[in-house]
């Protein structure tokens, strides 16, 4: 995996999101649907992309496998992260728009969980910041059961649309707002005990 990270820097990575934004035609490689007919991801599905590979990179981070230069990468907007712009005019307030998540919105749901130290504050805490940092879906971060976690790598295997497997990644903050709640939970461990449940 290293010499193929040290060839990652921070003009690939602009340009690969510039790929997502320009180029890629969704469900190109797909058997199980035909192909998209624009061209290029719209912006929350970007974003979707770049949570995931920011949480990614600090992943590999703590295991050492980054270079001095490439510590910093999603850091000071090196690689920027795509921008979700919202039509506010009233003609399409009957349009859906997809809104990407930013830093203010978590810091506020986080507040608005109350003490780390009961089991429901820390159940709220960590669903908030894996969703946030890994980029991971509602539905599939529901599916999760104690099996599927790796806490010693920050890592978890989720079943995502068209029934497909994939790994997501978290960061320091995940990790301890993970760990601070399965120390809380009630109830049966390991094996396919979901691992977020009600607090009654």
């Amino acid at each position: 995996l290293k010499p193929l990270l040290e060839i990652v820097d921070a003009i690939e990575l602009r340009q690969f999101f510039r790929y997502l934004e320009t180029e890629h035609i969704p469900h190109s490689s797909n058997t199980r649907r035909p192909a998209a007919q624009q061209i290029g991801l719209k912006a929350s599905s970007r974003d979707g992309c770049w949570r995931t590979l920011r949480a990614f990179w600090n992943w590999l981070e703590e295991e050492g496998l980054l270079s001095q230069q490439q510590l910093g990468l999603f850091k000071r907007d090196r690689v920027p992260r795509p921008r979700v712009q919202v039509d506010s005019d009233e003609e399409d307030d009957d349009i859906q728009v997809d809104r990407a998540i930013d830093e203010s919105i978590v810091a506020a749901l986080l507040i608005a969980c109350g003490s780390p130290f009961t089991e429901l504050a820390a159940r709220n805490r960590a669903i908030i910041l894996l969703l946030a940092e890994t980029g991971m879906r509602v539905s599939e971060l529901c599916r999760l059961n104690d099996i599927h976690l790796d806490l010693e790598n920050n890592t978890a295997r989720v079943r995502g649309k068209g029934n497909k497997k994939r790994y997501v990644f978290w960061g320091p903050q995940g990790s301890a707002a993970l760990r601070r709640y399965l120390a809380l939970r009630r109830g049966g461990t390991g094996g396919k005990v979901p691992v977020f449940r009600g607090c009654s």
